[in-house]
């Protein structure tokens, strides 16, 4: 019982060492959102049913979180309420299809979120705006292994991780001219993230658990400015800093062996840091004709300069930049109910999103439509998304709904 009791204590120590070289994902790291690594923000509706663009795009408050220099296109007051369902599926991630437990179909997990509150307010050249909004979502699918032995439950193993990262966006904006805006933005975020592993042998009784908790805040600038060539051409560029998000960050091991009489505890409390890129991007929105519009989006993400100090430790991510193209076109069309004139405007494009991981060499590609109504005071949009993965050879999909309902005045 001593020899056993002994290797028990020695695979418990140095199990935290093979779980992390496991752990070399790429696609789906701890901190990996869902879906991309390339995120900027909830999209709205008018967004997502156009192929992602934003930097030229704007009819809500979402656009403060990549050009606030839109403020200045919104009408006096405008209140935007967004909520999205997205779904995605993961091939390896955590300890699934990495070593540990293996699954032979991919992994499918839905989330439901009301992601964006804002509200904007402009007066003279000068606007306002402030924003809730959350920007990643870190949770997995759940993942449970059951052995039996006689019809008795002989082992189990069970790994599940949840947490998001949410903003607090107040923007500026200042219209210098008929034909150029600036806009700046301060950026506050929060967030968790957490992830819990439990293995647990019933003949003999062994229970190993490993139990992460991160408390993440930090804080960015964005900003943009748009350039109003002539009626029927727009031009745009933003930013986003580079930032640090960091984490108190807390580690519980523990071995209990009641037959050994054992339990061992190895909690550990240190302060983590995920270092973010640097992002570039340029916008073109041309008026082809009165009802038709077209818009592109052309993004750089420097994901080489990306750091992870987990617990005090260097974690290696073999990152390279990347560059996002994003496209729509827009079909206005109106349409007279009970004397009142709606408008009813038509989404459709693409969107090209590559992964920063090397290898895998990984690729989104989206296909999004979306269709949305205009009264006076108010509008509704829906917007939807469908994507594929290729490069990793898992064959990953996702999809995404987005609503927005706002009220402008």
């Amino acid at each position: 019982m001593k020899k056993l009791a002994m290797t028990i204590i020695t695979l418990f120590i140095l199990f935290p060492s093979a779980l992390n070289a496991q752990l070399f994902l790429g696609q789906y790291e701890d901190e990996a959102p869902l879906m991309t690594w390339n995120l900027l923000g909830p999209a709205s509706g008018s967004i997502t049913g156009m192929g992602n663009v934003r930097f030229t795009n704007t009819t809500d408050c979402s656009a403060v979180l990549t050009n606030p220099a839109l403020i200045s296109k919104l009408p006096k007051l405008t209140l935007t309420f967004n909520s999205s369902i997205q779904s995605a599926e993961l091939n390896k991630y955590g300890f699934i299809n990495t070593g540990l437990l293996h699954s032979e179909e991919n992994s499918p997990i839905t989330i439901y979120a009301l992601d964006l509150i804002g509200i904007s307010y402009n007066f003279g050249s000068w606007g306002i705006a402030v924003s809730m909004a959350e920007l990643e979502n870190y949770s997995r699918p759940t993942a449970k292994y059951e052995s039996y032995y006689q019809d008795n439950l002989n082992r189990s193993i069970e790994y599940s991780q949840k947490g998001n990262l949410s903003n607090l966006n107040l923007s500026f904006s200042k219209r210098f001219s008929s034909w150029i805006s600036a806009g700046i933005g301060i950026n506050f975020v929060k967030g968790s993230l957490e992830r819990n592993w439990e293995d647990k042998s019933f003949m003999p009784d062994i229970t190993i658990a490993d139990y992460k908790h991160h408390d993440i805040d930090g804080y960015y600038i964005n900003g943009g400015l748009i350039f109003n060539i002539s009626q029927d051409i727009m031009l745009a560029t933003i930013f986003r800093s580079p930032y640090t998000r960091k984490a108190d960050s807390k580690s519980h091991l523990r071995n209990f062996t009641p037959a050994g009489n054992t339990d061992i505890s190895i909690e550990i409390s240190h302060k983590s840091s995920f270092k973010q890129p640097l992002v570039l991007g340029a916008g073109l929105n041309y008026r082809i004709s009165n009802p038709i519009s077209f818009a592109l989006d052309i993004s750089f993400f420097n994901w080489e300069n990306y750091k992870v100090d987990y617990f005090g430790e260097e974690l290696k991510r073999d990152f390279k930049n990347t560059v996002i193209i994003n496209a729509g076109i827009k079909y206005m069309s109106s349409l007279k109910i009970f004397n009142r004139l709606l408008k009813i405007p038509g989404w459709a494009g693409f969107s090209y999103d590559p992964q920063p991981m090397k290898k895998p060499s990984s690729k989104y590609h989206y296909i999004t439509t979306g269709l949305g109504i205009r009264g006076k005071h108010f509008f509704l949009d829906l917007g939807f998304m469908y994507g594929f993965e290729t490069g990793s050879g898992n064959n990953l999909k996702t999809k995404k709904t987005t609503m927005t309902l706002g009220f402008r005045f």
